[in-house]
């Protein structure tokens, strides 16, 4: 009888833990779908817990990131090699120590001596994790960007988030205005902030990729989900918001846009289309083509291989090719001629193709045709995704991302002229994003005298 009983009081505790399981999980189902609390916390935990898809930290390390142990967000394995060159140590202010400082080195007639390189990336400071770093010879500065002001902004609008970073993780694309203000999108949001740091405007949104102001700095180019929208620099008000289904509908005899599409189905592969940029063609430029005008936009879609010029308002496609590039990213207007980044990116167990490396390219609009300016096979400089690069006569600013590596190089000398190593230690290196050079005529007062208005 003593053993019965036993029994009957094990299957009774396993009864009532199982009513006790499931009761709570009703009770949070209940919670979720009328959207009461504690419901935004469970999903904000089931989010962190689950991870953005591309993303390949465990969970243990993502909860050493966010309690300030140790870095493992935005750092990559380096495998890419040195120049041969004596490199130096960047000091930089509020750096953390437990980095080590960037490596880099110029060479003599630099692009640097009459400019700056502007780049965002994971930096490690004492206040953001994620900054946007001027470097210029002898001179650096970070925006050091009010993080505090934007969950300010994001708790009033109800959008509170239990993990401080959240809509500050991932170093931004951006552009940069004459007065030293950012604009770049966020994730969750765009904004834009002065030289030192403190918001001008915030829109709430989903936000993402390339970020390009017109010349006369007037209005600036974004992504929004799969629109375009040109807004306002002083506001950040929409001006013009373009979709990507009506250049669709517009062009029904262009077939460029279902190369994900599966077959005798209504449905597509996952992330069909994947736009990265946006750019208007400088009025400057025009001169140099013959079949764009004022207000066109070249726009780049990863998932498809695809870069294409639309008229803005139109819609109608003037001009397009495919697979150039693997996974590009970065089409830039020049004259006469664009140039676009090639990611060259190599999927996991791809056993058909071989491993390449990064390449800058120039295509010839009239023959379509390409060349290669640079190869970063020497180097083996490679990143999977971001990558940008930027354009100066003969030298191209080069950003290899997933590497934390800036390289200045001219592709008539075939000569490198700086190189900037964002290490975390001696095998890994922080993410940089995205870089920009900006000569020193091209601000409205010096960096140094804006650095000394900073708090």
């Amino acid at each position: 009888m003593k053993i019965n009983k036993l029994n009957t009081l094990k299957y009774y505790r396993i009864f009532y833990k199982l009513v006790f399981v499931v009761s709570i999980f009703l009770i949070g189902m209940i919670f979720k779908h009328y959207n009461q609390f504690p419901s935004k916390y469970i999903i904000d935990l089931d989010k962190f817990i689950k991870g953005h898809p591309e993303e390949d930290k465990s969970l243990e390390e993502k909860l050493f990131h966010e309690l300030n142990f140790v870095p493992v967000r935005g750092i990559y394995d380096n495998e890419s090699l040195k120049l041969p060159k004596k490199y130096k140590k960047l000091k930089i202010d509020k750096i953390k120590k437990r980095r080590f400082l960037p490596e880099y080195f110029i060479e003599e007639n630099s692009l640097l001596e009459n400019g700056y390189i502007i780049s965002s990336g994971n930096f490690d400071l004492k206040y953001n994790y994620n900054d946007f770093l001027l470097v210029g010879k002898n001179f650096n500065h970070t925006w050091n960007v009010n993080n505090n002001e934007l969950k300010r902004f994001f708790y009033e609008q109800g959008k509170k988030d239990i993990y401080a970073d959240t809509y500050f993780r991932g170093p931004p694309f951006f552009d940069i205005l004459s007065d030293g203000s950012i604009i770049f999108s966020g994730g969750f949001f765009a904004g834009r902030v002065d030289f030192c740091g403190e918001w001008k405007w915030i829109k709430e949104g989903s936000f993402h990729h390339g970020v390009s102001i017109d010349n006369e700095e007037k209005f600036v180019w974004v992504i929004f989900e799969d629109t375009f929208q040109k807004l306002n620099i002083i506001n950040g008000n929409v001006v013009k918001e373009i979709s990507l289904i009506n250049i669709i509908k517009n062009n029904p005899d262009i077939n460029i846009f279902d190369l994900r599409k599966v077959p005798y189905q209504s449905r597509y592969l996952y992330d069909p289309y994947h736009i990265n940029d946006v750019e208007e063609i400088p009025k400057n430029y025009l001169s140099y083509f013959s079949i764009f005008d004022e207000g066109d936009l070249v726009i780049s879609l990863r998932s498809a291989n695809l870069i294409f010029v639309v008229d803005e308002e139109t819609l109608k496609i003037k001009w397009w090719r495919v697979g150039l590039g693997k996974r590009q990213h970065d089409p830039d207007w020049q004259k006469g001629y664009l140039t676009f980044f090639n990611n060259n990116m190599k999927d996991e167990n791809d056993e058909i193709f071989p491993k390449k490396f990064l390449e800058i390219k120039k295509i010839n609009l009239k023959n379509m045709k390409s060349e290669k300016i640079f190869d970063g096979r020497n180097l083996k400089l490679y990143t999977s995704m971001e990558g940008t690069h930027d354009v100066h006569g003969d030298r191209v600013i080069i950003t290899s991302s997933r590497q934390g590596r800036i390289l200045e190089y001219d592709y008539k000398e075939d000569k490198f002229y700086f190189d900037f190593i964002n290490s975390y230690n001696s095998e890994k290196n922080y993410l940089i994003t995205e870089s920009k050079f900006k000569n020193k005529n091209f601000f409205k007062e010096d960096p140094k005298n804006l650095k000394k208005k900073c708090k």
